[in-house]
């Protein structure tokens, strides 16, 4: 969920940008409510900003069991505990999603997973840190042990 709201802000942002350049461009473009062309957007895309910062998946192992926590908008969406998860997924390709498979075959999808992180899954070893993200969600220490990213 990152991205839509990466996108988002940068779109409102430059839509905010766009309209100050048009009203310091000439002093009769300063109509009456001009200034909201210009702070509407503007507050809207640094919420969005805030917003896809809070996207995140975590493994915590504090508390009575260790569990995958799904944090979309700093809102947490979900918590499966570990010993519930048989296998975990990612699909390839621009949009990384991390998908769970639950013992009983259920699958849930990790939406705070940020697809941000693409062009650094262009490299030769994207295989190897899919691999280490998988090994982390599934509570396993990477093989290599680095410390893998799930965000």
């Amino acid at each position: 969920m990152a991205a839509p709201l990466l996108v988002a802000a940068v779109a409102l942002l430059g839509a905010a940008v766009a309209a100050a350049s048009w009203a310091a461009w000439d002093a009769g473009n300063r109509t009456g409510g001009w200034w909201l062309w210009v702070a509407v957007p503007c507050a809207l895309g640094t919420g969005a900003l805030v917003l896809a910062r809070g996207c995140f998946v975590d493994v915590r192992d504090d508390g009575p069991a260790p569990r995958v926590v799904d944090v979309v908008a700093w809102w947490r969406r979900l918590e499966v505990p570990l010993d519930e998860v048989d296998q975990a997924r990612v699909q390839r390709g621009l949009w990384r999603l991390f998908v769970l498979i639950r013992r009983d075959g259920s699958t849930v999808a990790l939406l705070g997973s940020s697809p941000t992180q693409w062009p650094a899954r262009l490299a030769a070893s994207s295989r190897l840190q899919d691999v280490e993200d998988l090994q982390r969600l599934v509570g396993e220490q990477p093989e290599d042990g680095r410390a893998a990213a799930t965000t």
